[in-house]
């Protein structure tokens, strides 16, 4: 349900962001510890660390990063590695998810992030999901004026990336 309420407030322009200065550092490290402790399947690699702290919404970006690994360990079954790395290039930061799961073809990345788009596929038939995370993580990094794409290889896994401008 709240998924639907989130894609309602993006598309009517009511997407609240309550923007704060806090660290990323902090918050990645808080929600891959919570990942390392849930997950019995996969371990997550935090790399890079951010000195500076940012100013965005907490929750919103926190969503954003839980549901880029959430999708990382689902679409990974045979794999057992998640690494989420940080890097600061000039003023922004880019956050990177990588798997080394099931992919997706080619022709179907620049479709990932609209709404209720699954990626169709020989595997993806027996994972549950309704195909808003994406759409909805691209909207919150977009009301941040940052960037979302997709570096994919079918059969070898995909790398989620999000940059946000550092003020």
């Amino acid at each position: 349900m709240a998924s639907f309420i989130n894609v309602y407030r993006l598309q009517t322009g009511k997407l609240e962001l309550h923007k704060q200065k806090f660290s990323l550092d902090s918050l990645i490290k808080d929600i891959v510890e919570t990942f390392d402790y849930t997950t019995e399947t996969h371990t997550i690699e935090h790399v890079g660390k951010l000195t500076a702290d940012i100013y965005a919404d907490k929750e919103r970006i926190g969503q954003v990063l839980v549901n880029l690994l959430t999708n990382a360990i689902k679409y990974s079954p045979k794999g057992d590695t998640v690494i989420v790395e940080v890097k600061k290039a000039g003023k922004k930061i880019t956050i990177s998810v990588q798997d080394f799961g099931i992919g997706i073809p080619q022709a179907q990345q620049e479709k990932v992030f609209e709404r209720f788009f699954r990626a169709k596929g020989k595997e993806e038939k027996n994972i549950q999901g309704l195909g808003l995370g994406l759409y909805i993580a691209y909207e919150i990094v977009k009301e941040h004026k940052g960037k979302m794409w997709v570096d994919s290889k079918d059969g070898k896994g995909s790398t989620f990336y999000f940059s946000l401008p550092i003020k």
